[in-house]
């Protein structure tokens, strides 16, 4: 049971890291091409709009849908693991 938690705390820990380290780069990419350093609303819809489409961001989208999927995969098998393990 404490192994099950502890793993799916790195998980979450790592998807965390992931999804900050993207939103970052992707500020610093908006910032660039506007000028403003804190983006306004159609700044922040051009930035959704090009991590969405651009290769430049292939590498985050996946790394992020895969942790996704494997967190939620975890969060899943949760009540079956922790409800045999009494």
């Amino acid at each position: 049971m404490i192994a099950f938690l502890a793993v799916q705390a790195l998980v979450f820990a790592l998807w965390a890291w992931l999804a900050v380290r993207a939103l970052l780069r992707l500020w610093r990419h908006v910032a660039r091409q506007t000028g403003n350093a804190m983006p306004d609303l159609s700044d922040t819809r051009l930035a959704l709009r090009e991590f969405l489409s651009r290769p430049a961001f292939a590498p985050e989208r996946r790394q992020l849908g895969l942790m996704t999927l494997i967190l939620l995969g975890l969060s899943a098998l949760g009540p079956l693991i922790l409800s045999t393990d009494r």
